[in-house]
């Protein structure tokens, strides 16, 4: 089962301009450093970009797959609360339908 160091390591590889923003007075709190993965997503969908939106959420079902009960938790509240699931997006961007 998955942890911060999972997510970190990994976030790492697949999106270090995310990890690379992670304030040091955030660094080490799982629920904190999420949030910037949450951030980051919700930019995506803002800009109307569909292939890094399911590249984001695909991340995010790659971990929940793989999550321990931190892990998991962090996912379900520190990010999947975060999303703005119903702001009409450009490009005609569905949150909930790529999830």
């Amino acid at each position: 089962m998955a942890g911060r160091k999972h997510f970190i390591r990994t976030l790492i590889g697949r999106f270090p301009e995310v990890a690379a923003r992670i304030d040091v007075t955030a660094r080490g709190l799982l629920h904190c450093e999420m949030g910037y993965l949450a951030e980051a997503t919700q930019e995506t969908l803002d800009r109307g970009d569909e292939t890094a939106v399911r590249a984001h959420f695909a991340y995010a079902e790659e971990l929940m797959s793989q999550a321990g009960p931190e892990l998991a938790n962090a996912l379900q509240v520190s990010y999947l609360e975060y999303i703005n699931f119903d702001k009409e997006y450009p490009n005609k961007l569905r949150p909930r339908l790529l999830l």
